[in-house]
């Protein structure tokens, strides 16, 4: 379940990524939308498994 989790906060994520280079593009800066999101992707993907591991760390400790 925790690999489902990362997965569906990393393709939310990455949307918003878009948006924004979308929206900096729309300003005239010289930002490649799908460049953008291409490598926001492992940043992004690591940083959900690290938080969802995090969380579960944690409730797990306090039903303890």
């Amino acid at each position: 379940m925790e690999g489902l989790s990362a997965a569906a906060i990393t393709y939310y994520v990455v949307g918003l990524v878009g948006y924004a280079a979308k929206g900096l593009k729309a300003f005239g800066w010289p930002v490649n939308v799908d460049l953008a999101m291409a490598f926001s992707i492992p940043l992004v993907a690591l940083a959900a498994l690290l938080g969802v591991r995090h969380v579960r760390k944690v409730v797990t400790r306090a039903a303890s």
